[in-house]
């Protein structure tokens, strides 16, 4: 069994969409039960968890052997940092009780810095956590988001110039994305990606 968390972000939505395209095993994990009910319509198994709650991460998580992790961020929160520290520790505790094998963290360039990086420091989080864990794993460190730029779309439309600051990218909606033979690596081949850097 395949674990997604932000299962209903732009990445971790494609990521369930190719596995079950698949045919392979894949859980959905959410926050609300009505994002749940969508997935559920598709025919795809969803968790709902609220990553805050330990013991919701750990229902979320059971039965599977590959989990691929993200760090979700609040914009409301008053306590980001704070926050991210009790869903990595969540995330560990989860992990170590479900005997998952395999994790795949979605990180970022800049997550190598522990300070003076703004929100990275929650990758860097992440990735401190992961190589922790006693079992298989991959950090994926894109530099930047195809999908930032469409905020930018008009602007650059207006004045022939797009406001960016980091290449490579990374292209979410790849033809196949690059966490795909990492989360099942014995089944697929190396991925082939035009729209992106790999």
């Amino acid at each position: 069994m395949n674990i997604i968390t932000g299962a209903s972000g732009q990445i971790g939505s494609y990521v369930v969409k190719e596995l079950v395209r698949m045919q392979k095993p894949v859980r959905a994990i959410v926050r609300s039960p009505e994002k749940a009910m969508q997935f559920e319509k598709e025919g795809v198994e969803a968790g709902v968890a609220d990553l805050q709650d330990s013991e919701a991460v750990k229902a979320a998580f059971e039965g599977a052997t590959t989990v691929l992790l993200m760090t979700p961020e609040n914009p409301a929160s008053s306590n980001v940092i704070g926050d991210t520290i009790r869903i990595i520790s969540n995330y560990r505790d989860a992990i170590r009780a479900a005997d998952i094998k395999r994790v795949v963290a979605l990180s970022s360039v800049g997550a190598q810095y522990r300070e003076g990086t703004g929100n990275l420091i929650q990758s860097h989080l992440l990735e401190e956590m992961v190589r922790e864990l006693d079992i298989d794993y991959v950090i994926i460190r894109p530099s930047y988001y195809f999908s930032n730029w469409l905020a930018y779309r008009e602007l650059a439309a207006q004045d022939g110039v797009l406001p960016t600051f980091s290449l490579p990218i990374f292209a979410w909606r790849c033809s196949r994305p690059p966490m795909l033979p990492l989360l099942l690596p014995a089944q697929l081949p190396t991925p082939q990606c035009t729209a992106c850097m790999n």
